[in-house]
């Protein structure tokens, strides 16, 4: 990581969200390598440390194979993907569970709805 941070310091940062992911790539992978799930744990214990840490690379590669689609999309006027179909599903459904539980609240202190 000092050498990523020297090379920065000699030619500039990359984007914002590149030099992120950068760090938490870095930070993701040392902390399951020096913090295993279980110290001293057999063979199952180092496969699932691995899983954690390709899950985290996963994430992260996933930012910049998608960069461009990312840092551009315009919101409301760009095709959606089933990602963001996926997405907007779940954050329709945070806020219906939201405004349902608006309404309880409203009922229990004896309002009515309306």
């Amino acid at each position: 990581m000092s050498l990523y941070h020297m090379y920065v310091a000699a030619f500039g940062p990359p984007e914002a969200l590149i030099f992120r992911g950068n760090h938490l790539l870095f930070t993701l992978t040392l902390v399951f390598l020096l913090y295993p799930m279980k110290p001293g744990g057999g063979i199952g214990w180092r496969i699932a440390d691995a899983v954690f840490i390709a899950a985290s690379w996963a994430f992260v590669l996933h930012i910049y194979l998608n960069y461009e689609y990312v840092t551009n999309r315009i919101i409301y006027i760009d095709d959606l993907t089933l990602l963001d179909l996926r997405r907007e599903r779940h954050q329709d459904a945070a806020e219906e569970q939201c405004h349902d539980d608006d309404d309880h609240r409203h009922f229990d202190q004896g309002e009515t709805l309306g």
